[in-house]
């Protein structure tokens, strides 16, 4: 869906570009989301930031992606933040995004937690799988959730790599509703890539960071990691989808 990664090894060694992530919240109704990301580009060393609007009911951009790219001597991350925002205003009034509104977080590994092993190199069918509940005390019926991200290698005509070092994948998201844990009682494809959308570029993995609710509508956002000029590049995109009925 809207893009913009499992992590190869910590993040601290890496010399390449990891973007910034501002959930920025939703509608009052739910309907919409908005989040920014933004950073400085290895290479160049020029500040960028980038600003999308989500259908969280048609997991799909609302409005063509707010980016900026400051090619100028001595510019900000933040100059780039800021220039961003004032391009992406009208907009965000017009789809009533609420500054803060992030509902739940119900789920969060940040690249800064290492309790969880993702060192291996991205491979086809590889899998992260996350498990939570959407309460602290859940009611005997509410059950848990699973999200499984399965990466699938693909070969696209813009990603080629003379090397042979990388591979380049698209993903299926699911979700699955658990009784006590275990017992699967319902599947739901949040995203199914056909192909690898030529938008989110040449990702060589996947992993998923953060799981928020509000009112019924998930939004799971998604580290995406890219070849980068000095080393690894890190973006973020989100997946939404509807919780079931019953929770």
């Amino acid at each position: 869906m809207v893009w913009s990664a499992l992590v190869l090894t910590p993040a601290k060694i890496f010399a390449g570009d990891y973007a910034n992530i501002h959930f920025i919240g939703f509608s009052s109704d739910g309907k919409y989301l908005a989040f920014r990301q933004s950073g400085t580009a290895d290479g160049s060393g020029y500040p960028y930031a980038d600003l999308y609007l989500v259908d969280t009911e048609k997991n799909a951009f609302a409005a063509k992606p707010f980016e900026v790219y400051l090619e100028k001597d001595g510019a900000s991350e933040e100059d780039a933040v800021k220039k961003v925002e004032a391009l992406a205003a009208r907009k965000m009034r017009q789809l009533k995004i609420e500054r803060g509104n992030t509902g739940k977080l119900l789920l969060a590994h940040t690249l800064m937690d290492e309790t969880l092993d993702f060192s291996q190199v991205p491979s086809q069918n590889n899998v992260d799988k996350v498990k939570f509940k959407v309460r602290p005390y859940p009611r005997e019926q509410d059950g848990f959730l699973e999200l499984t991200l399965k990466s699938i290698q693909v070969k696209p005509a813009n990603c080629d790599d003379d090397s042979g070092v990388y591979e380049f994948f698209k993903f299926e998201l699911t979700l699955d509703s658990l009784e006590n844990g275990e017992k699967r009682i319902e599947t739901e494809f949040l995203q199914k890539d056909a192909n690898l959308p030529q938008t989110r570029g040449c990702p060589t993995g996947y992993r998923m960071e953060s799981v928020y609710l509000y009112k019924n509508k998930l939004a799971v956002f998604i580290n995406t990691l890219h070849r980068g000029y000095e080393g690894p590049d890190l973006r973020y995109m989100v997946v939404t989808g509807k919780l079931p009925g019953y929770f």
